[in-house]
Parts: structure tokens; sequence; C-alpha cells
């Protein structure tokens, strides 16, 4: 009997001590997951107050002017600062890249004939061959040159170029008839090779039906800097990124047989 109370005696010893053993680790685990929330907690908001404090920073630098924008800004920089499935901080960019200008429309045409009208045969390889005339609207202020290219987009190897032009000055506002095929123009403008093989125009000549052809000038924000005899596909990779505004007039024309 005594040594029957003896073993009951220890084993309550032992499942006691198990139950606080389990306690103290129970407790243990409990202590390091509200330690562990504190931590994950602390780290959040620390990183909301960075992402605030580069918000101000940014707003003290004059990144914002208005107060709307500044609070409008606030609430979607708070919201930008959200958390991942990591755990991991994201923050919203705070600025947007900046549109590319839009490339604005000028008005070309010629007192020889409409647009999409028939072209007079004296501007053609079938009468004199001489340039027509053409004048355009007001390019945009910060024009530094203007640049002319007519082709035929209706040849049968393809687009034929017919004149190629630059180095016009922003203030000219025309050019007359029977333009000579020169390397440079009284006015500064500059003439680039046609498919021809020639330097200046070359009046439309299709070989069979009516061809269209496209005359195109551009407002540029620079001088080309090209030699005389530069070709359509010179031009048109010096003009890239440099185009202010484009204006175009169509002009068809037919042999006679």
């Amino acid at each position: 009997m005594i040594g029957d109370k003896g073993d009951k005696k220890d084993k309550g010893d032992k499942e006691d001590k198990g139950d606080k053993g389990d306690k103290k680790d129970k407790g243990d685990k409990e202590d390091k997951e509200d330690k562990g929330d504190k931590k994950d907690k602390g780290d959040k908001e620390d990183k909301g107050r960075i992402c605030i404090k580069n918000f101000v920073n940014m707003n003290r630098r004059g990144f914002l002017g208005q107060s709307f924008a500044t609070l409008g800004f606030l609430g979607l920089s708070v919201i930008g600062c959200h958390t991942s499935g990591s755990g991991d901080t994201v923050a919203s960019s705070a600025s947007s890249d900046q549109a590319s200008q839009k490339v604005k429309t000028m008005k070309l045409e010629s007192s020889a004939f409409e647009a999409n009208g028939l072209i007079p045969t004296k501007y053609t390889c079938d009468g004199d061959g001489i340039s027509p005339p053409l004048s355009w609207d007001e390019p945009p202020s910060t024009t530094q040159s203007l640049a002319l290219i007519v082709d035929d987009p209706d040849a049968p190897g393809g687009i034929f170029v017919h004149w190629v032009l630059y180095e016009i000055p922003a203030t000219v506002r025309q050019l007359p008839e029977k333009i000579a095929s020169v390397a440079t123009l009284p006015n500064g403008g500059v003439q680039g090779k046609n498919d021809f093989g020639k330097l200046g125009y070359g009046g439309p000549c299709p070989p069979g039906g009516t061809h269209r052809y496209f005359f195109k000038v551009y407002a540029l924000d620079k001088k080309l800097g090209l030699e005389p005899g530069a070709t359509k596909a010179q031009v048109v990779t010096a003009m890239d990124g440099h185009i202010l505004a484009t204006a175009e007039l169509i002009g068809r024309y037919q042999r006679r047989r």
C-alpha cells in the first residue's frame, strides 16, 4: 500500500511538472509570437513613417505646388505604401513620365492645284517639269528650320522621291514656282537628291495610271546640319525626334498618251 501511494505521488509530481513545463513552453511561444507581432508592427510603422517622410521631403523640394494637390497626393502616397505577401513595403511612384509633345498640324497649299486635285502638266515630265508654288501657315514659335519632301507612294518599285529640301529658314512661308536645281537656294535652303539622281525637284512622270504625289512640310526644332545632296532617308533620320509640326498636300497626275 505504501508503495502504491509513493508511485501515485511520483506520478502526480511528474504530471504537475509536465503541466508546468507545458504551460511554460506555451507561455514562451506566446511571448515570442507577441514579440514577433510587435516587431512586425513596429517595422510596418517605421516603413510607413519613412514613406510619409519621403513625401514631405519631395513636397519641400517643390514637386507639388497646390495645397489640394498635396492633400490628394498624401492620400495616394499613404495608400501606395502597402505590404506585399512577403511583408515588404511597396511605395507607389510619386511622379509619372512627362507625356511626349504632340506634333501639331499646319496647312500647306498651292495656287497651282487644289488638295487631291490634278497637278497641271507644266509641273510634270510632260511639260516644263518646274516645281509648283507652295505656301504654308505659321509654324510653332520654337521652329528653327523647315524641310520639304515630295514623293510618290504609288510607284511600281515602291515610294519614289521627287524632291528633298531642308534647312529652309523658319521665317519662310512660301516657295515660288520654278525653284532652280542648285545645291543652296538664295533663302538658305539646301537641296537633297531625288530618285532621278539629281538635285532639286523632279516632276511627276508615272509609267501608268493615276499616281498621288505627297508634298510634306516639317517644322523642326533644330537645323539638320546636312550637306547638299542628302537623301530622303538621311533627312528623315536627322529629323527623328525633332518634328514640331507637319503639313501635307496631295496632288494627282496621269500622263497623256
